[in-house]
C-alpha cells in the first residue's frame, strides 16, 4: 500500500555528530510510523528498488541530505511515472528531487507556527521551507506570522505531490516542542502529535478510506485471510473492529482487547474478507 524511501546516501555518508542528523534519521522512522499509524502495509524502500515503485499508491521522501552525492537518474525517471501514473508523494522539505524531478522551488523559512484546517501546530524541528504555489499548487498549510505557503499540493499528471515544508516525520514523533512562543499569547497551539488535524492523515485518507479502527501506536499488517496487530502503547485497545478468531501473545479476560505492547493475529471470518 505504502512505502518510504530509504536516505541511503545520507545513512552512508553523513557522521553522527553532524548538526541535526539525530532528527534527519528520526524522519525516515517518522514516516514509517505515520503511515503505520494508518493502518497501511507500508514497506522501507531503497533507491536501488526503484523499479518496485509502481505496485504503492503512497510514497514518503524522509529528507535525504547527500542525495545529490550521487545521484540515480533511473530513480528520478521512476519517482516521476510513480506521481504521473496516480501515486500520491509526500517529501519533507529539502529533499532535492522536489527541484529536480518536479521543479517545485522553495524558500527557506524562519521556525513559526503553522495552521491547518484552522488548528495551529508549533514545529519543533530545525528546517522549514516555503514554497510559491503559482497557477498550479494549492496551499494545504500556512505560516502563523506571514502567511507563507508553508505545504502545498501539486497535481502531476494523474498524481500529486506534496512538499510538506518541514521534515515531518520528525515532528510526528516530537513529544514536546517546548512552550508556546510570547508572541502567540494564548492562541490555542499544539505539538503535531496531539493535533486535532493532520494533513500527511487527510492526505493518505483520500487514497485509502478508513474503513476500520486505526489508532496512533498501533500497527496492522493486513494479510489475505487475517490480520497482525501489535500495540506499541501501554494501554490495552479495542480491537471489536476486525472480527474473526483472535490469538492473543497474551491473554486477557475481555477477548476485545489487546494488551499494551503485545500482538495478536486474528483469523478474518469469512463473511468480513
Amino acid at each position: 500500500q505504502a512505502a518510504v524511501l530509504y536516505p541511503a546516501q545520507m545513512a552512508l555518508i553523513e557522521p553522527y555528530d553532524r548538526p541535526g542528523n539525530a532528527l534527519r534519521r528520526r524522519d525516515l522512522l517518522g514516516w514509517y510510523q505515520a503511515l503505520c499509524d494508518l493502518g497501511l502495509n507500508t514497506d522501507v524502500l531503497h533507491p536501488t528498488q526503484y523499479q518496485e515503485l509502481g505496485q504503492y499508491r503512497v510514497l514518503a521522501l524522509p529528507i535525504d541530505s547527500c542525495y545529490e552525492e550521487e545521484i540515480s537518474p533511473a530513480l528520478e525517471t521512476a519517482l516521476a511515472d510513480f506521481v504521473k501514473n496516480g501515486g500520491l508523494l509526500l517529501a519533507s522539505a529539502g529533499h532535492p528531487v522536489l527541484r529536480r524531478v518536479f521543479g517545485i522551488e522553495a524558500v527557506p523559512h524562519k521556525q513559526e507556527c503553522v495552521r491547518y484546517q484552522g488548528e495551529g501546530i508549533i514545529p519543533g524541528g530545525i528546517f522549514f521551507e516555503s514554497y510559491d504555489c503559482g497557477d498550479v499548487g494549492q496551499p494545504l498549510m500556512c505560516y502563523e506570522d506571514t502567511g507563507d505557503c508553508a505545504a502545498a499540493v501539486f497535481p502531476v499528471g494523474k498524481g500529486r505531490v506534496v512538499p510538506m515544508g518541514m521534515w515531518y516525520g520528525a515532528e510526528y514523533l516530537m513529544e514536546e516542542t517546548g512552550a508556546v512562543p510570547p508572541q502567540y499569547g494564548n492562541r490555542d497551539l499544539y505539538p503535531l502529535c496531539v493535533a486535532e488535524h493532520d494533513p500527511v492523515r487527510d492526505l493518505v485518507r483520500t487514497v485509502f478510506p478508513e474503513s476500520r479502527p486505526v489508532q496512533r501506536g498501533i500497527e496492522i499488517a493486513a494479510f489475505t485471510d487475517g490480520w497482525v496487530i501489535v500495540n506499541h502503547t501501554s494501554s490495552p485497545w479495542n480491537c471489536a473492529g476486525y472480527p474473526g478468531e483472535r490469538q492473543f501473545q497474551y491473554e486477557m479476560a475481555d477477548r476485545t482487547l489487546l494488551m499494551g505492547h503485545s500482538a495478536v493475529w486474528i483469523k478474518q471470518k469469512e463473511e468480513s474478507v
